[in-house]
This record gives C-alpha cells, sequence and structure tokens, in this order.
C-alpha cells in the first residue's frame, strides 16, 4: 500500500462473476484472528449436541416402540405453551418423524441460535469495513477491477459464512444423524424437504 513502485502480480486473475470471493477469503482469515469469535462459535454449537441427543432419544423411541420421554416433552413446552407436541408424538412415533424433526430443527433456529446469530454479526460486522478504511486497504482493492457491489458481496460473504458455520451446517448435520439413527431408508421420503427448508430458513 505504501510502496509507489511498480510491484508484480502473481496471482492468477479471477472471472468478474468470482471476484467478491477474494474480498470474502480475505474477511474470513481476518476474521478468525479475533480470539473471541472462535470461543463464541464453540459456545454456540452446544445446544446441537442437546438438539442431537434429543433425536437419538427419539429415534430409539421408535424403534423400541416406547415413549419418548423428558428432551420431547420440555421442547413440547416451548410450543406456544399449549405441550400438544408430546401428546401427539406419543399416540405414534414413526407417523410423525416430519414434524417432530421441522420442531426440533425449528427450536434449533430459533431459540440458541438467534441469539448466537446476533453476537456473532456483533462481533464481525463493524469491524469489515472499518479496518479497511484503517489500514486505507480500500485504496489496493479499488485499484483492482472490483466494482463497490462486488466489495459489500465480498463482505457479506464473511459474515454469511459464519452464520452458516452456527446454523446451515449444524442443522444439516442434524438431519444426516436422524437419518443414519433411523430404521429405513423410508425415511429420506418421509423427510426429503426438510434440507431444502433449512437452506431457506438460513437464506
Amino acid at each position: 500500500i505504501h510502496d509507489l513502485g511498480y510491484r508484480s502480480w502473481d496471482a492468477p486473475p479471477q472471472t468478474r462473476g468470482l471476484r467478491w470471493l477474494v474480498i470474502g477469503k480475505a474477511g474470513i482469515r481476518n476474521a478468525w484472528k479475533n480470539k473471541w469469535l472462535g470461543r463464541s462459535i464453540t459456545l454456540l454449537l452446544l445446544p446441537f449436541v442437546f438438539f442431537g441427543a434429543v433425536i437419538f432419544f427419539y429415534e430409539q423411541g421408535v424403534e423400541q416402540g416406547d415413549g419418548v420421554g423428558w428432551p420431547i416433552e420440555v421442547l413440547g413446552s416451548f410450543r406456544g405453551g399449549t405441550g400438544m407436541l408430546p401428546d401427539v408424538v406419543n399416540n405414534d412415533l414413526g407417523s410423525v418423524r416430519h414434524e417432530v424433526w421441522s420442531f426440533l430443527i425449528f427450536a434449533f433456529f430459533g431459540y440458541p441460535q438467534a441469539v448466537g446469530m446476533i453476537l456473532i454479526v456483533g462481533l464481525i460486522a463493524p469491524r469489515l469495513i472499518a479496518q479497511d478504511v484503517r489500514s486505507r486497504a480500500f485504496l489496493l482493492y479499488f485499484s483492482r477491477p472490483l466494482t463497490p457491489g462486488e466489495y459489500v458481496l465480498g463482505k457479506a460473504m464473511t459474515i454469511g459464512f459464519f452464520l452458516a458455520m452456527i446454523t446451515t451446517i449444524p442443522a444439516l448435520v442434524l438431519y444426516l444423524f436422524g437419518i443414519a439413527l433411523s430404521p429405513g431408508l423410508s425415511v429420506v421420503v418421509d423427510t426429503y424437504d426438510l434440507p431444502l427448508r433449512i437452506i431457506l430458513a438460513s437464506l
């Protein structure tokens, strides 16, 4: 930045549609330097363990033909205070798998991860452009054939990457975990729309 002399550019040029990826990758590398970010992500992945255990107990209940027990009852109490989910589940476990998995993933998105998203955005977003202004790195960025829209898209990619780490990826892993615990591949037919719903909810 401070050297006004000629510098060779050895990196291969990116196509016009992918130039924002360079901004995004740089933002992700810089964000990882924040120790509090790594600690926060680790803390925010703990609910994943709880919801994974709930799916485990549910699938064990389906396989053994008995009640699901306390995990579903606790989660059912969050459903507007009606507690209807445990009643439905205890009647026929296998027939309401789609509803149970949907509710568990919804609870995962809606309760712990919603608060966690605010924390992650607060740790990452304020520094993204402010650091470029303070270090005058934006002069280097805009000396390349880069539009302001691509710059903003790259910065948004940085935030989206870390938000996906605590929402989309754990939710998809929960779904695959449930498939692995299920008695057969017919479960995929019953719940095929859940991955799409997870991605749409994340967007």
